[in-house]
């Protein structure tokens, strides 16, 4: 039948190799994606853990120093005191000093934040550790010494320049990612909301969905959130209460 179709026996064993070859292809190039996916997996999810033991040491520090100066807050008008604290006066002054000294060692004398992250992720380009660092250090020492300063934003650009360093060798995933993920960890790690912080990390850092999907974030976020559970127990900051 194959000479009657004017075809050779030996060009149809040909096109059999050829099939074979190109089946065997797919499937090493499938094999390869799938382990690449589960590297990448499991070095989010080590990360992930490591990003958590740093925020929680960020948010202990900041707890206990504040437990030197930190006044009782008066539930009652009848409670105001509008005495000069001593405590407060002295920690404020330190924090102010080493503060200066900070700025003096920015470059242009000023802090990085979130909004560095975000540009960075979207233009990327390799973020400054040296001034991320110094600025988380900044944050930590202001947030100690009593400062109005929030710890959402700090803990965002430290989570995201930590896990740049981390994964400094690394080419397994975006840079944008990286960035993303590291933040999304330092608020569930602290905050206890790992679902929060990957809608977060999506929406205000990364702004896509790349090859990964969402599943480094995911890795990244409830990794941390377990560690930080280990450490700290059950910790969220707003917990449900049954409405009277």
């Amino acid at each position: 039948m194959l000479m009657d179709a004017g075809i050779s026996p030996s060009d149809a064993a040909g096109e059999g190799l050829m099939s074979q070859s190109k089946d065997d292809l797919d499937l090493a190039g499938g094999s390869s994606q799938l382990a690449i996916r589960i590297t990448a997996v499991v070095l989010s999810l080590l990360i992930g853990a490591q990003i958590a033991c740093a925020a929680v040491a960020f948010f202990k520090i900041v707890g206990f120093t504040n437990s030197f100066w930190t006044l009782p807050l008066p539930t009652e008008f009848t409670a105001l005191s509008w005495h000069y604290s001593p405590q407060v006066g002295v920690a404020l002054f330190v924090s102010s000093l080493i503060a200066g000294r900070i700025l003096k060692m920015l470059e242009n004398g000023r802090p990085h934040g979130p909004a560095d992250l975000i540009h960075f992720a979207q233009y990327d380009k390799p973020a400054d550790l040296r001034s991320g660092f110094l600025s988380s250090f900044l944050a930590l020492n202001n947030l100690s010494g009593g400062a109005s300063v929030g710890m959402f934003g700090p803990l965002v650009h430290f989570g995201g320049c930590l896990s740049a360093w981390l994964q400094r060798n690394s080419t397994r995933l975006p840079r944008d990612v990286v960035l993303g993920s590291g933040a999304g960890a330092a608020i569930a790690a602290v905050f206890s909301a790992p679902i929060g912080a990957t809608v977060f990390a999506h929406e205000a850092i990364i702004r896509r969905f790349g090859a990964f999907g969402p599943g480094p974030v995911l890795a990244f976020t409830f990794a941390s959130y377990w560690v930080s559970t280990q450490l700290l127990g059950d910790h969220r900051l707003f917990k449900e209460i049954d409405a009277p």
